[in-house]
Formats: structure tokens, sequence, C-alpha cells
């Protein structure tokens, strides 16, 4: 597995970041916005803080990952070798297309916030973002047709990836101002948004395991299991899923809270609130686990799976 941290460090914000931004954005748009209940002023300090940070993280990455390919370090890099990479190579044209959208990403959040269309095209920028990540790490390995859909599946997954910790992070973001307004209808609009938004999470669920699945056939063919799980980057991808299995189990816990209290109708309107710490705390530990997944991932795309 590869030693450096930084460059280990920055492909985890970068990921967390994009994700985060799309996750939010795409949770704005009037498709998805009454799934989550939550008033999202609050907020719009963060998601503009991340979209000043995410241009400076892929810049951060692409740097390192150059120096990292030529063994160097980051201050010795030269000009004409950044320029090199960056012109001459897939990796630093998608670099290119990535700058450019989360750029007009940044300025339609700062200036457009509040509008509907102004949200679909951030979180259209953001997905397509997260589409231009394909070029690097693994599926970059992979030519032609099959590299195509490599890329077009790591994509897709990473998509379905944001569109779950968007759904993590405002529910949470719900459940604490539930807390603080401490009324049955604000607990019951939140606990009636988690039991709509079942459908679309098995939804969500299965796109992920179908791509995951078809990534890791992709990068090292599942027949090969035996053989990549004796060494380091085998036990790193079996503690994703495990912490993947352990996410799901959260998720089914606040999920079924929901239903149950769904299920129970108007006589219990009175215990909505009394059910909010738990389901709190469930979305919290499934947060939490989601960000270790991240980690790992970021580990994981660096790594060689027979190593």
């Amino acid at each position: 597995m590869p030693a450096d941290w930084l460059f280990q460090a920055l492909r985890f914000g970068h990921y967390a970041v994009l994700l985060g931004l799309f996750g939010a954005m795409a949770w704005r748009t009037p498709a998805l916005r009454h799934l989550v209940a939550n008033d999202d002023q609050w907020y719009r300090p963060l998601v503009v803080a991340a979209a000043i940070a995410a241009p400076l993280l892929s810049l951060g990455v692409m740097l390192a990952g150059i120096a990292a390919m030529m063994g160097q370090t980051l201050t010795d890099l030269g000009s004409e070798t950044v320029w090199a990479m960056l012109s001459t190579t897939p990796t630093g044209w998608a670099f290119g297309v990535r700058m450019a959208l989360l750029l007009v990403g940044l300025v339609v959040v700062i200036r457009a916030w509040s509008s509907p269309a102004g949200t679909i095209a951030t979180a259209a920028c953001y997905a397509l973002a997260l589409l231009t990540l394909g070029w690097s790490g693994h599926a970059a390995a992979s030519e032609g047709l099959v590299g195509l859909a490599h890329r077009t599946n790591n994509g897709v997954h990473l998509v379905a990836a944001g569109l779950w910790f968007g759904a993590i992070g405002g529910f949470v973001a719900s459940t604490i101002g539930a807390h603080r307004r401490r009324d049955h209808a604000t607990a019951r609009r939140l606990l009636v948004a988690m039991h709509d938004f079942r459908g679309l999470g098995i939804a969500i669920v299965a796109i992920m395991a179908v791509t995951g699945a078809l990534n890791a056939q992709l990068v090292f063919g599942i027949e090969n299991s035996v053989a990549v799980l004796a060494g380091s980057y085998g036990w790193l991808l079996a503690g994703k899923i495990a912490l993947v299995l352990l996410m799901l189990a959260c998720a089914r816990h606040h999920a079924a809270t929901a239903r149950n209290r769904m299920a129970n109708g108007d006589a219990a309107a009175p215990d909505d609130a009394a059910l909010l710490p738990r389901v709190r705390a469930s979305l919290i530990m499934e947060l939490a686990l989601a960000i270790a997944i991240l980690g790992i991932t970021a580990v994981l795309g660096l790594g060689s799976p027979l190593n």
C-alpha cells in the first residue's frame, strides 16, 4: 500500500467534499427536496466553504498524484512536468473538465442558492465532476470499451454514494433541528420524510451494491477474491465491506422506526419527539461509518489488489 499519507489525506478530502456537495445540492432540487424535512438556510455557509475548497483540493490531488507518479516531492515538481501531464494525458484532461465544473458550481452556489434552476445546475455540475474521477485510480488503467464501461460504472457508483451521503447529512441536520424545536409536528414531518425515503433508499443501495460488485470484478476479478484477501488490499476491502454492512444496519434501524411509527397512525403522535434521540444516534453512527468508508476508499484507490 502507498506510504504517502498526504496524497491519501487529499484524496479523502476530495472525495468527501465532492460527494457532500453533490448530495447537499441534489437533495435541494425540486424532485427530492420534500424527502428531507429541513430548513437549508443555516448550512449555506458550509456549502459555500466546501465549494471553495473543492477546486483547491482537486488541484492538490492532481499535483500530489503527479509527484507520486514521478517519484518526486511536491516541492520538486517542475512546471514543465505538470503542464505535460495536464495537457497530454486523459487524467489531465479530466482534471481540466472537473476544475471548470467546480468553478461553475461555486459561482452558482454563491449567486443562485434560492433558484430551483440554479440548484439543479449546481447538482449537475457536481455529478459530472464525480464522473470525471473515473479517469484516475484503478478505472483509468482499463482501456477501450472495457475502460469506458469501468469509468462509467465507477461514476454511477459515486453519484449513488453522493445521494446516500446527502440523505444521511440531511436527516442528521433535520433531527438536530427537530430536537431544538421540541414539538410533535416537526418530529412527525421528519419521520414521514424518512418513511417516504424508503423506496428511493432501497434503489440507491441496490445501485451501489451492483456497481460496487462490478468495480471489484473489473479491478481484480471476483474469482480471485481469496488471493486478494491474503494481502493488505484485501484486508482493507473486507473492512470496508464490514463497515458498509454496519452502515446499512443503522439505516435499517431508523427506517424501521419510521415505518413502525407510520403504522401506528395518529394515536402514537405524542411519542414522535421521544423517538428522535435514538433516531439521531443511529443517523450519526451511520454518518461516522460513511466517513470511515470514504477514508478506506481513498487508500484502496492507490493500492494494488495483489499487494
